[in-house]
């Protein structure tokens, strides 16, 4: 794309051109494709964060100043939206597979006799963590040898 294009782009975009934001995201997409893939760490939300990315940008009602800076604009949105997502997980207390999971679905296939749900092995994990970071706390004399913790457990 050349750089005369971006401008008028970024020019058609300012005055309410829908196409032209898209032509415009489109040219930077892989860049921030990418970027998401490194930060989750996978496909599917690299592929929400450019979603969302898209579609706050295009929402927002006072764009970037200039077309020079659409990319580090548009950057900083993919950022804040991981970050806002990765505090509240953290806050929540949920990871990430925990949150989007409908577990009762999955629980009524799983004949709970025969083996635990998959609900109940990652609430199990997670408290056994939490019990861990908990002993890692404790002052030296009054830590157990986390080995024989584990086999306890």
């Amino acid at each position: 794309m050349k750089q005369r294009t971006e401008e008028v782009l970024f020019q058609e975009w300012k005055r309410g051109d829908c196409e032209a934001f898209g032509e415009l995201f489109g040219h930077y997409s892989c860049r921030l494709y990418n970027l998401g893939l490194r930060l989750p760490g996978n496909v599917e939300d690299a592929q929400d964060l450019l979603q969302e990315t898209a579609l706050k940008a295009f929402r927002t009602q006072n764009p970037c100043q200039s077309e020079s800076t659409f990319y580090g604009w548009v950057r900083k949105i993919l950022m804040n939206l991981f970050l806002d997502r990765t505090r509240y997980c953290n806050r929540s207390g949920r990871n990430r597979v925990d949150s989007q999971v409908d577990w009762t679905e999955i629980e009524e296939q799983c004949p709970s006799e025969a083996f635990p749900s998959p609900r109940a092995i990652l609430e199990e994990q997670d408290d056994i963590a939490a019990i861990e970071r908990a002993l890692l706390e404790l002052p030296e004399p009054y830590r157990p040898n986390n080995q024989k913790f584990r086999s306890e457990v």
